[in-house]
């Protein structure tokens, strides 16, 4: 008797036919990401005037969190680049540190009594925008 031989579609399992759901997750959570890295830029802006006031400075001396988060956003980039290159296994939980520290430092920013705590704000916010 000859034996029937099934196909390669026969043969498949079930789980190979299933979507990868986890690049989905993967892919919305990175989307997520740097909408907030876009807000996170874009929000300086609007809000400069009032920043000013609420530390009674000039606009020339707030308009240095321009600089200051830019300088930072260097700085993140490069360690963060060393720092994956020896952990890459952790790069999401580094992603979504980086997103805590962004959140948290933008969240402060109207707090800060003084000009050089918003500076110091804002430097270490950069340094988590350049991370991303």
């Amino acid at each position: 008797m000859a034996e029937v031989q099934e196909s390669p579609e026969e043969t498949k399992d079930a789980t190979s036919d299933r979507y990868p759901c986890h690049l989905l997750v993967r892919t919305i959570l990175l989307l997520n990401a740097f909408l907030a890295l876009g807000m996170n830029e874009a929000i300086r802006g609007p809000t400069l005037l009032d920043l000013k006031d609420l530390v009674d400075a000039k606009i020339s001396e707030i308009s240095f969190i321009f600089m200051l988060g830019s300088f930072g956003s260097l700085i993140g980039c490069f360690l963060t680049g060393i720092i994956l290159d020896k952990f890459s296994r952790f790069r999401y939980l580094i992603l979504s540190f980086t997103l805590i520290v962004i959140g948290v430092t933008n969240s402060l920013l109207p707090y800060c009594p003084t000009l050089i705590s918003m500076y110091i704000c804002v430097l270490i916010g950069g340094f988590g925008s350049g991370s991303l």
